[in-house]
């Protein structure tokens, strides 16, 4: 899910991850580190969504 924080969109999961990772603030760098490291968990169309650096 992306938030908007009122200083730019960020990535956000509500869900706590299994090792006890909490996805709030990342940017689209981490989430694709952490999906890739997690077995493509967070994969998403980056082109539908916009970017966040």
């Amino acid at each position: 899910m992306l938030i908007d924080v009122g200083e730019g969109w960020y990535h956000y999961d509500p869900n706590l991850q299994l090792d006890g990772t909490l996805i709030f603030y990342w940017h689209d760098a981490d989430l694709w580190e952490y999906s890739n490291a997690h077995k493509n968990t967070h994969n998403y169309d980056p082109s539908k969504y916009p970017k966040i650096q």
